[in-house]
This record gives structure tokens, C-alpha cells and sequence, in this order.
């Protein structure tokens, strides 16, 4: 849920790679293919629709003699909460050799998620029990690696084994 005055996500991102392989395809014939690339992206995630400000009431869906229960919050919601803004970034090569019977990949991956909400907590004998605010963050930083195997490769029978590692 956003707000009326600002209902808008704006999503950034852009990739680049570059096959090397091009360029080597005369001097070195066994090679399939060689490729480096990387990505970098930016999204905004909106929050959730019971955290923005203004629910003062809510309503439970027990019963009590026939009547519904309604409550009023203890906790208090930042006026300038927002949703929570991802970066991820990725870096990697591609190789491919004997037309591609063999190939290997790896890349490298960081992401970052940075003031998503989350609950302070308080005693209540301050009057709210909790602020929802944005002061999450979570860090993210990995590498990824795959074996390609083609042992069989023809017409009729088509064999390929794939396998991957991620750290």
C-alpha cells in the first residue's frame, strides 16, 4: 500500500557483458565460448498495507457474546515510514570449450536491503509498546559456480549434466 501523494516505484537497473570469444575465435578454436558480465539493479518495495500510518482502531475476529472485539493499538507507526530499498550487483564469466562440451560458469553476487521496517520496542509505560520504522538492513554476498557436460551429443541421443555450487 502507498500513500495517495507519493503512489509510485521507480525500478533501476541495468547489465553488460562482453564475449571475449569473439575476438579469439582464430587463435583459439577450442574455445565455445568466453564472456564476462555484470548487472546492477535498485528496487524500492513498497510497504506492508497494516504498517502505514492511520490505523488508530482494529477489529478482531472473535466474538465476545455477540459482539465483536475491537482494540486500539499500542504500538505507533512512523509518519515517514517507507518501503524498503534493494541493490543487488552480480559480476561473472562464462566459458565454454570443444564445442561446448564442457563449460563452466561463476558468479559472484552481492545484495543489499536497506531500511526496510521493522518494530522498535519499548516499555509501555512510555505510551507505545512499539515503533514501526525503517531500521532493517540485511547483507547478502555469495558466489555461484556450474559445470556443463555434454558426453553425448548427437542427432538422436542428447545427454547433458549440469551441476551447481553456491557459497
Amino acid at each position: 500500500t502507498l500513500p495517495v501523494d507519493n503512489n509510485q516505484i521507480f525500478s533501476k537497473s541495468s547489465g553488460m557483458s562482453f564475449a571475449f570469444s569473439d575476438l579469439l575465435k582464430n587463435d583459439l578454436p577450442w574455445l565455445s565460448l568466453g564472456s564476462i558480465r555484470g548487472t546492477w539493479g535498485e528496487v524500492p518495495q513498497s510497504i506492508n498495507a497494516y504498517q502505514y500510518p492511520g490505523s488508530l482502531y482494529n477489529q478482531g475476529a472473535i466474538q465476545w457474546n455477540g459482539n465483536f472485539l475491537q482494540g486500539t493499538n499500542s504500538g505507533a507507526v512512523d509518519p515517514k515510514i517507507r518501503g524498503a530499498v534493494s541493490t543487488e550487483k552480480t559480476a561473472g564469466i562464462d566459458l565454454a570449450f570443444l564445442k561446448s562440451r564442457i563449460g563452466f560458469s561463476a558468479t559472484y553476487r552481492e545484495k543489499l536491503i536497506k531500511d526496510f521496517p521493522t518494530n522498535a520496542i519499548f516499555s509501555l509505560a512510555s505510551g507505545t509498546s512499539t515503533l514501526s520504522t525503517n531500521l532493517g538492513e540485511m547483507d547478502f554476498k555469495g558466489m555461484e559456480y556450474t559445470l556443463n557436460l555434454r558426453p553425448v551429443w548427437s542427432k538422436n541421443i542428447k545427454w547433458e549434466i549440469n551441476g551447481t555450487y553456491a557459497k
